[in-house]
């Protein structure tokens, strides 16, 4: 590969980092195995990342921040009702096209041996809860949903969703994936939101 692309190259190596880390786990993981997948010189990958903690680390604050930015997109003058639905979408999409690192972030959460990686995971989380949590609570203040416990039903929107759109084998393991109708992600994105609403709505 040539060396002039910086912006290419860097994008080649988190994308082939973030799957070889979500298939074999950090410390299964070297620097070598990265490069010989990319088809670079290892000494790309020092150049670019200073060290594999920092590639790994980067790998989280991308993810993370281009979540962020699907999330800007949403409409702040909507009504609790359609903001639901806009982050429905938004999470359910981002979570269906990286795959890779959601099964990575996944394994992270388990383990978290990474001081710097938990720190990211959780300010991104806890924006995500916090996000959910108001649009659920205006939703109350305005009537258009009932009086719920907010921090469960926000818990489970946060933690049940990625379950569905990763590809979770906890959930092929359990179904016959094949037959469930769980591959077409248009329908389950229209049955969540008329699940969710359901617990929601008055």
């Amino acid at each position: 590969m040539e060396t002039g692309d910086i912006t290419q190259i860097k994008k080649l190596l988190l994308e082939t980092a973030e799957l070889l880390f979500s298939d074999s786990g950090y410390s299964g993981t070297s620097i070598r195995d990265i490069a010989k997948r990319a088809a670079v010189n290892v000494a790309l990958v020092n150049y670019h990342f200073g060290s594999k903690e920092n590639l790994y680390l980067t790998i989280f604050k991308r993810r993370f921040a281009a979540y962020e930015t699907a999330l800007a997109t949403m409409d702040s003058r909507e009504g609790a009702g359609k903001k639901l639905d806009a982050f429905l979408d938004i999470y359910g999409n981002f979570i269906d096209s990286h795959r890779n690192f959601h099964r990575l972030l996944s394994r992270e959460i388990t383990l978290l041996h990474h001081s710097s990686i938990k720190e990211v995971i959780t300010a991104g989380t806890r924006k995500n809860y916090e996000l959910v949590k108001k649009i659920i609570q205006d939703g109350i203040a305005s009537g258009t949903f009932k009086n719920v416990n907010v921090d469960l039903v926000t818990l489970n929107i946060i933690a049940f969703v990625p379950r569905i759109f990763s590809g979770s084998p906890f959930i092929t393991d359990i179904f016959e994936w094949q037959h469930s109708g769980l591959q077409d992600k248009e329908v389950v994105s229209i049955q969540l939101k008329e699940y969710f609403h359901s617990i929601l709505s008055n």
